[in-house]
């Protein structure tokens, strides 16, 4: 692209010669204060064209193209301030949502932001965060009215600024024409310069599609004019399809009331408890605040309808949450006791209460359900954790009564173990009778025949005697020989049967255990 400036000026100077040599037909051509429209330029350059040949066709197009320089020039002066960026989603049912900016979705939602206050250019109201479930929107509709309004913002701000730059490039390329003596190389730039002016609307939100096409036409009959001056007397239209798709009328910015009324109704379709609330809230703030630019009796109609929803929400907000609290805390009850039955009633009587209640939170509704599901599981496997420990009792007491003694014999013999360990005694007599013992109950541990799930717990008892016995004899042995290596050796010992045992008592327990829901 070529700036402004210097393109008016090389447009300007390689068009001077032709202009001062057909200077009493230009004229003619009554150039007023007022804009003249691109259309009429055209006509006039083919009329010249077809009197002054080929040459003289390609500098009167830097004249056309300067024209449309100065007319973007002298637009751009003037460009107003652009409107305010308002969309529209239009809902399959008619209505139509006012929305400030362009929405975005998101899986199956689109979230968009509407006023609340008046649009005015230049200044950003304040805004609400709405999303809605993007299968309720007429998507055609609301897509045409975007481009729309992509249209008109692309006018106001930078479509003259553009079109004069396009204006300017093609006047460039085109003066070209004349200072090339190749007549192939002129039919190729002109076919470039018209390509690329085709293409422009298409990119450019359509804009000025209409004076482009006119330009065009033009240079479709030039090309074909500087073909014959090669001696190519065939005519290839490159056709370019119109891609300007039709645009939707767009609407003014709403009133003040209209704001509000559009707020109200919007409430009914948003789906989120809490966007819902709080819409209703900023648009209850909003009336309060506007109210001495609002009519006196609709405003205080609006009032009440907004008072009379905030009230139904909160309603509804408190309902729900005494519905989730009471639920789950049955639902942990019935789970605790393997009560599937029970948790499973929940379902149907949380959906009786929410059809009670006007189905308003279905999100929190569906949540709900799925939390007593999850108690659901935990019932049923409660409950089978309770049958497989009811069928296992019966082996769970013949194991307890196979190691009772065992257990007892530590439990009687743990003041001479913990003597062994801290190297205190016991006195010489009691290691034999303690060996004896230990030598018996490891005997006894070798008969018994535990369930699987116990293997692991008899496994500590087995290892706590074999500990115990090695500590009584090396506690002997180092007695007999006054050895403190051996000593020590049979204090480790003891404090491993001692740990070993505790620990073994402990998962007895928790095996044996009725099963309980934590």
């Amino acid at each position: 692209m070529f700036s402004t400036p210097r393109a008016t000026y090389t447009v300007c100077a390689r068009a001077r010669s032709v202009v001062r040599a057909d200077q009493h037909r230009l004229s003619r051509v009554e150039l007023n204060e007022e804009l003249t429209p691109v259309s009429t330029l055209l006509s006039l350059v083919i009329e010249w064209a077809q009197d002054r040949g080929v040459r003289r066709c390609a500098a009167l197009l830097l004249i056309t193209s300067l024209v449309a320089l100065s007319v973007g020039s002298a637009r751009a002066e003037t460009t107003p301030i652009p409107p305010p960026p308002l969309f529209q989603l239009f809902l399959k049912g008619g209505e139509s949502i006012h929305c400030y900016g362009e929405w975005t979705r998101t899986g199956h939602r689109v979230v968009f932001t509407v006023p609340l206050d008046l649009v005015l250019p230049g200044e950003t109201p304040r805004l609400q965060t709405v999303t809605l479930p993007e299968s309720r929107i007429d998507w055609r509709r609301t897509e045409r009215y975007a481009r729309s309004v992509r249209a008109a913002r692309y006018a106001a701000t930078r479509g003259e600024g553009d079109y004069a730059e396009l204006a300017a490039d093609i006047a460039e390329t085109l003066g070209r024409i004349r200072e090339t003596p190749s007549p192939e190389e002129r039919v190729r730039i002109a076919e470039t310069a018209r390509r690329r002016l085709a293409a422009w609307p298409a990119r450019h939100h359509g804009y000025r599609a209409t004076d482009v096409r006119q330009f065009v036409a033009m240079l479709d009959e030039t090309i074909a004019r500087l073909r014959q001056a090669t001696g190519d007397h065939s005519f290839d239209l490159a056709l370019i399809a119109d891609t300007v798709p039709p645009r939707e009328p767009l609407r003014p910015a709403p009133t003040l009331p209209q704001v509000i009324e559009q707020a109200l109704d919007l409430a009914g379709h948003v789906e989120i408890p809490t966007e819902r609330l709080a819409l209703l809230e900023a648009t209850y703030r909003l009336v309060d605040e506007r109210a001495r630019a609002l009519p006196e009796r609709w405003t205080r109609d609006v009032a009440k309808r907004l008072e009379a929803a905030l009230a139904a929400e909160r309603s509804a907000d408190q309902a729900y949450a005494r519905l989730t609290k009471s639920s789950l805390q049955r639902a942990q009850r019935l789970a605790a006791k393997g009560d599937v039955s029970g948790v499973e009633a929940l379902g149907p009587r949380i959906q009786q209460r929410d059809a009670a209640l006007g189905r308003k939170r279905p999100g929190e509704v569906s949540a709900l359900i799925a939390a007593v599901d999850r108690e659901l599981q935990a019932a049923r496997r409660q409950r089978l954790l309770r049958d497989q420990w009811e069928l296992r009792e019966p082996l769970y007491r013949a194991y307890q009564r196979a190691v009772s003694p065992v257990l007892e014999c530590f439990e009687r013999h743990g003041a001479a173990l913990e003597a062994i360990r801290t190297l205190a005694g016991p006195e010489a007599k009691r290691l034999g009778k303690l060996e004896s013992q230990l030598v018996e109950a490891f005997v006894a541990l070798a008969r018994v025949k535990p369930t699987p799930d116990l293997q692991a717990p008899h496994a500590l008892v087995t290892n706590a005697v074999h500990l115990a016995l090695t500590a009584t004899r090396s506690r002997r042995a180092a007695a007999a020989s006054a050895n403190m290596q051996v000593a020590w050796d049979a204090a480790a010992a003891a404090s491993g049967a001692l740990m070993l045992v505790e620990r073994a008592r402990d998962d007895i327990a928790r095996v044996t255990r009725k099963p309980s829901f934590p």
